[in-house]
């Protein structure tokens, strides 16, 4: 319409409608901008409409929301439903109790303890008899460390050897079956001496008959048994790498030997080497008055058999072991440092074992060199 109108005014005929034009023009430029108006308030209404809805649908997610989490707390708090923390309702929660499915004590992680003994069942091998712990919770009336299933004399404290009866001479017979229980015997005489007038032995460093004792207490018995503990049984010694159970007879002349020398005993099976007299008959494996003697007499056969000690002579591989520690102490390759710490190891071994068997002469300086070098070498 405007193109036409601009058509007509080009024509200078057609003046008068020009004002005609130009005010329908205006009028059509208004109504335009009116129209755009119009358009954008519809437009702003729309989005404020849009605003709304949009937060009127977050605020009731936060509503649902704040409502789920405070009926968690509820549950939390009053367990309710006691399923989610607390499925056997010991008052354990689930996450921490061991026993998820047995109602529980707290300080055992929520594991049960039927017969209140404070052993949670698990450990306790009597579940349903009040126990203690060292018996691993089976009852133990008197107190001995053995349990009443296994005690022949459960209202009596007693000894494992004599299971669980009392054994005052200490000598592996019960008193119930010993007819000398005030002195030491033998098993084989009911727990009488060969003599009963003969006292049974006492070794120099401590009474080995009466308990364990550790090896690494005693530097020589710590080279030969490593970290052990070593008892005397009767007529022998016995080792065990634990002080109260695994106990095996030693039978290594050598470690008889040993033990004979440290505790000044004449055990059958070794050479006796000890300083303080104790005595009784060897045939059952008691002990002779050697005074330092070093000699052992059998009568066992009817017969009678005496040994000297040979002369004793000096270690000959002092040098060569002094030399071989040196070797490993200088060498930085792994192989040949292992190969040297083997070959003086082997003459460490050698000069023990020949002075334990009485065919090396002590040698005190050679002894200390060896005891630093072996915190060396490990």
């Amino acid at each position: 319409l405007a193109l036409d109108n601009y058509k007509k005014l080009s024509s200078k005929n057609h003046a008068n409608l020009t004002q005609d034009i130009t005010r329908k023009l205006e009028q059509y430029d208004a109504d335009s901008k009116q129209l755009r108006a119009a358009e954008e308030q519809q437009r702003a209404n729309e989005r404020e409409q849009d605003g709304k809805r949009a937060k009127r649908k977050k605020n009731g997610v936060y509503f649902i929301l704040l409502a789920m989490v405070a009926l968690i707390a509820t549950s939390f708090f009053l367990k309710q439903p006691t399923f989610i923390w607390d499925k056997d309702g010991d008052d354990v929660y689930n996450w921490s109790d061991v026993c998820p499915d047995k109602p529980g004590l707290a300080k055992f992680d929520g594991c049960p303890d039927t017969d209140s003994d404070g052993i949670p069942d698990a450990a306790d091998s009597c579940k349903n008899q009040k126990g203690t712990e060292t018996c691993k919770g089976c009852p133990d009336d008197d107190g001995d460390g053995i349990k009443n299933s296994t005690d022949s004399c459960k209202n009596e404290k007693g000894t494992k050897e004599c299971h669980g009866c009392p054994d005052k001479d200490v000598d592996g017979v019960a008193d119930k079956n010993d007819k000398c229980p005030n002195s030491g015997g033998n098993v084989d005489k009911h727990g009488c001496p060969q003599k009963a007038s003969v006292p049974p032995p006492v070794p120099v460093d401590g009474d080995i008959k009466n308990g364990p004792v550790k090896t690494k207490n005693y530097p020589n018995l710590f080279r030969i048994f490593g970290e052990t503990y070593v008892k005397l049984v009767g007529t022998h010694y016995e080792v065990s790498k634990q002080e109260f159970k695994g106990y095996k007879k030693i039978t290594d002349k050598t470690q008889i030997s040993a033990l004979n020398k440290e505790f000044g005993l004449t055990i059958p099976g070794g050479n006796t080497t000890g300083t303080t007299p104790v005595s009784s008959n060897p045939t059952n494996g008691g002990t002779n008055r050697t005074g330092g003697t070093n000699t052992n007499t059998n009568t066992s056969s009817g017969s009678k058999e005496t040994t000297k000690t040979s002369t004793k002579k000096e270690y000959p591989d002092k040098a060569k072991a002094q030399s071989t520690f040196s070797n490993w102490e200088k060498e930085t390759e792994p192989a040949k440092k292992a190969k040297f710490r083997k070959e003086f190891l082997n003459f460490k071994d050698t000069y023990y074992k020949g002075v334990t068997n009485g065919k090396y002469a002590e040698d005190g300086a050679f002894e200390k060199f060896l005891e630093k070098s072996l915190k060396k070498i490990g």
